[in-house]
């Protein structure tokens, strides 16, 4: 049974946000990274309808937007690690994994099944206010089609959804790329994927080197990336392919939850702390053989989880024609997303994303420019190479997830 929303227009107020999150509905807010399509975390029904509007894979988690450190806690086993990091960058686009509190008061399906969640305070002052306001997390992740790229105006999510979702228009997103996800269930954080927090950042802020013997092996970095460090670079992210929807921990039903929860107990529903009911165990998945000499033992370590938040599939953030990374020459049958003072020549369309060679201002325009340079009348986007280093690792984990998805795409 399929979800029907009301039209929306015109965008919405503060107001109709939170009556909309009380009444379990969806609303597209603006966080500083990408607009979101948040809702109830301890709802499963307006879970559901988050999962139904980005056509999303069951077994990809949602990260957990709160209003401070204290929410997060509520949620979360809390360790020391994260006492730095989120003393560090929170409000920011810093998001932290760690082991669901027990009871867990969120749906199970945010959790995809699984017993660790995925945890952020937003810098938006709109978002701020209204999770303060509304006492309880949010499930919000990117208003978009699931594997598209994310939105960074509210113009952008009306051109993915029309008027069937409603919208808090809040500006363009300051940082314009997803947060940084960083995993803390083990002794030595893993970077799950880059964002706008550095690895140097992160590991600056840590008050000592992770102890030996810990339960999380250091992995490879990612193709690409930088190695060494206290960190385990991408090591999710670069080992866990795109995977078939497994069922839900305890058989949960997405299309049931959408559209055939038991309403009576959905309104009757206490949102004070309250036992769920315990945690069905987690999901396990085979994955095929890796290529490219991937660590062994780290693909063995994957095979025992499922994903731990979103953004580590491999075909991700896709426009609708071919993305072709670093290129060196351009058609004029292509568009061009350029970075730096010399663009190359030919292209039939150019948008440089920083004619400074500033990653900041190149990752605040990724999404937009990939969005505007998404043209049917261009065979592909090619894209010139982007500095590995700093905040360029996140963008071109963006880029790497865009040439994968759209492989399949037609011109």
């Amino acid at each position: 049974m399929q979800h029907s929303y009301p039209q929306y227009i015109d965008f919405i107020d503060e107001d109709t946000v939170l009556t909309l999150w009380n009444k379990g509905e969806v609303a597209a807010v603006p966080t500083e990274t990408v607009y979101g399509l948040a809702a109830d975390a301890e709802n499963d029904r307006a879970v559901a309808h988050i999962y139904q509007l980005k056509s999303r894979p069951s077994f990809n988690p949602l990260i957990i937007h709160v209003a401070d450190m204290a929410m997060a806690k509520h949620y979360a086993r809390w360790n020391e690690m994260a006492e730095h990091l989120a003393a560090k960058f929170w409000p920011g686009p810093l998001t932290l994994v760690l082991p669901t509190a027990s009871p867990t008061h969120l749906s199970t399906l945010a959790l995809a099944g699984g017993d660790t969640v995925a945890l952020r305070v937003p810098a938006h002052p709109i978002l701020r206010r209204l999770l303060a306001k509304f006492g309880r997390g949010v499930a919000a992740p990117s208003a978009n089609q699931s594997g598209r790229v994310s939105p960074t105006t509210a113009a952008h999510v009306r051109a993915e959804f029309g008027v069937a979702v409603p919208v808090l228009n809040g500006g363009a997103c300051a940082v314009g790329l997803e947060s940084t996800v960083v995993d803390l269930t083990g002794d030595i954080p893993i970077i799950l994927r880059p964002g706008a927090v550095t690895r140097e950042m992160i590991e600056s802020s840590l008050p000592h080197p992770p102890q030996e013997g810990g339960t999380q092996k250091t992995l490879p970095p990612q193709a690409g990336g930088e190695g060494g460090g206290n960190i385990a670079a991408g090591a999710d992210a670069a080992i866990i392919p795109p995977l078939t929807s497994p069922p839900l921990a305890g058989g949960i039903n997405i299309e049931a939850l959408a559209g055939g929860i038991n309403n009576e107990a959905q309104a009757g529903k206490d949102h004070s702390p309250r036992k769920r009911g315990e945690q069905e165990g987690g999901i396990e998945k085979t994955l095929p053989p890796l290529a490219g000499g991937i660590n062994r033992e780290a693909h063995e370590s994957a095979n025992q989880r499922i994903l731990k938040s979103p953004g580590q599939m491999a075909a991700h953030y896709a426009p609708s024609i071919p993305v072709r990374r670093n290129a060196t020459s351009v058609g004029a049958d292509e568009a061009l997303l350029a970075f730096g003072a010399h663009p190359l020549p030919g292209a039939g369309r150019m948008l440089n994303l920083s004619p400074s060679g500033d990653l900041v201002e190149a990752a605040a325009n990724l999404f937009a420019f990939l969005r505007a340079l998404d043209d049917g009348r261009y065979r592909a986007i090619a894209v010139m190479p982007i500095p590995e280093t700093g905040l360029g690792e996140a963008i071109n984990d963006r880029l790497r997830r865009a040439e994968a998805g759209s492989a399949g795409a037609t011109t």
